[in-house]
């Protein structure tokens, strides 16, 4: 499996154990490179040398898998969003994010 050469800074931060927030410090420090003004994208290979070692694909479809509570999530708010407050929403049990 070949990796992105950039990642979102959601996918960064799964993949550092990071916040969000904390990755956004990191690149405004210039410890990150990142790619794109209003969608920043963080590369890979600054991440790497931040957590000191090659990613491996392993670990990446690892933090995918953590970010999927999240998105389920969303997608459940947005859903009862669009249908007036009528739809059920989705808890998210296992305490990511």
């Amino acid at each position: 499996m070949s990796l992105p050469q950039y990642v979102s800074t959601n996918m960064a931060a799964a993949i550092t154990g990071r916040s969000r927030k904390a990755i956004t410090k990191l690149i405004g420090n210039g410890v990150l490179q990142s790619h794109g003004k209003t969608w920043q994208r963080v590369s890979l290979s600054s991440l790497e040398q931040l957590i000191g070692h090659q990613l491996t694909a392993e670990e990446f479809l690892a933090a995918d898998r953590r970010l999927d509570a999240r998105r389920v999530a969303q997608q459940s708010y947005n859903r009862n969003r669009r249908n007036g407050g009528n739809a059920p929403q989705t808890e998210v049990s296992n305490g990511a994010f």
